[in-house]
């Protein structure tokens, strides 16, 4: 077979079906005579025909689940939505952010894009400090660096544990954190290298009573190799310190800044205000818009989860119970109340009364708060001022990147076509 063919296998319809079975009659049964449709042999062939062009159109087509489930055996999944993600700095000059406790999803706002959605990506608290001092501790020898680093206005290597350069930078506040998550920013010059594994999370040390107590840390710099966020929970101290000389760093890197306060943000929305989706007309097959390639995996522990595994996060529910998304209506009953997502039309799609249960005339369905992206259009630039709980906070010193929806079934086929070499 040439390759890139495709046969064509639904080759018959249900009107030859039916004339080559009729003419099949003088040969099989010679004292079958009456050949008019009344005749209840001519209405059997008529059905055997109809169920026979049923399953020769189905052999003969691909359909999106089918698709979706070549490109699986091949390894390549559908990309989930993913939100811009950023981080905000407080300024150098201005006075330090206040000690306040800021909950994950605040929302954040930025008088250059009024229209835009941001949120808060973390529990933070404000320190309401500034870093007064950094000092390198280099075998056992302390140098102190001052607040250029801080300020953005000197850089720092970093070498691997045994490869020189400081074993611990200890940041000297002025005056005590409040206790709660601290977030310390740090931002790498130059662009992470591609598909560089995470580096160890690196140590972080409180100063409690005379001695250094180990902080509990949640590394979203990737091991210091990029730009991001340590989120230090502390008991509250004026003095912090993090170990570079434990765990596992591959490489030099070059630190451009380090600062309190810098808030881990990203595009997006909680979609909990308009949670109705629409009303039962008690018709067969009642579609319904509902997008679902914007909506965030957050909750779920599979990142590459495919319509039907979205249940948990959707919620969708009427008055009379709940209702669970499905690939396809194949083995649904009557009763089962299941509902079809097609993420590349962006609607769902209730049952016939037979292949799943009908949405009762009248009823509203609700799905749960989601979590939401923009795409590609949530990536910004840098250099935006942003106000978080009323306070102008600071701006964001690189631009957010990595939004995009969820891949539609023609980008995933593109894909697949393009690994096969078809």
């Amino acid at each position: 077979m040439t390759a890139g063919f495709v046969p064509e296998l639904d080759d018959i319809d249900f009107d030859a079906l039916v004339e080559e079975a009729r003419g099949l009659i003088p040969r099989f049964a010679p004292d079958w005579t009456d050949h008019n449709i009344h005749d209840p042999g001519i209405t059997l062939i008529d059905l055997l025909a109809f169920a026979t062009d049923q399953q020769i159109y189905r052999i003969g087509m691909v359909g999106p689940s089918l698709e979706a489930a070549f490109a699986r055996l091949m390894g390549i999944r559908a990309k989930p939505a993913q939100a811009a993600r950023f981080d905000i700095w407080p300024m150098p000059l201005n006075d330090p952010p206040p000690k306040v406790a800021l909950s994950r999803f605040t929302v954040l706002r930025t008088s250059d894009l009024p229209d835009g959605r941001f949120l808060l990506d973390a529990d933070v608290q404000g320190s309401g400090a500034r870093i007064g001092d950094i000092v390198t501790v280099t075998n056992g020898v302390r140098r102190s660096l001052g607040t250029g680093l801080a300020e953005g206005r000197e850089t720092l290597v970093l070498m691997p544990p045994d490869g020189g350069g400081p074993d611990m930078l200890e940041l000297v506040l002025n005056g005590p954190v409040a206790p709660g998550i601290l977030s310390l920013g740090v931002s790498i010059r130059g662009p992470a290298a591609p598909g560089r594994p995470a580096w160890a999370t690196p140590e972080v040390e409180e100063r409690l009573g005379g001695t250094w107590s180990r902080c509990a840390v949640e590394d979203r710099t990737h091991g210091l190799s990029r730009d991001g966020v340590l989120l230090v929970e502390m008991a509250g101290s004026d003095r912090l310190r993090l170990r570079l000389d434990r765990g596992l760093r591959a490489g030099p890197v070059t630190v451009a800044r380090i600062g309190l306060d810098v808030l881990p943000a990203r595009e997006g929305w909680l979609d909990d205000d308009e949670t109705v989706v629409g009303r039962g007309t008690g018709l067969p097959d009642q579609v319904l818009d509902f997008e679902t390639a914007d909506i965030l995996p957050e909750f779920l522990d599979r990142p590459d989860a495919m319509p039907g595994d979205l249940a948990e996060v959707l919620g969708l529910r009427s008055t009379t119970g709940s209702w669970q998304p499905v690939r396809d209506f194949a083995g649904s009953g009557p009763a089962d109340r299941h509902v079809m997502i097609d993420p590349d039309a962006g609607t769902l799609r209730f049952g016939n009364g037979v292949n799943g249960a009908l949405l009762p005339e009248g009823e509203q369905l609700i799905h749960a708060p989601l979590l939401r992206c923009a795409g590609r259009a949530g990536n910004i630039a840098r250099g935006l001022r942003w106000t978080v709980a009323g306070t102008l906070w600071g701006e964001n010193i690189a631009p957010a990147s990595g939004g995009r929806t969820r891949e539609r079934r023609d980008d995933l086929l593109a894909r697949a076509r393009a690994t096969s070499g078809a």
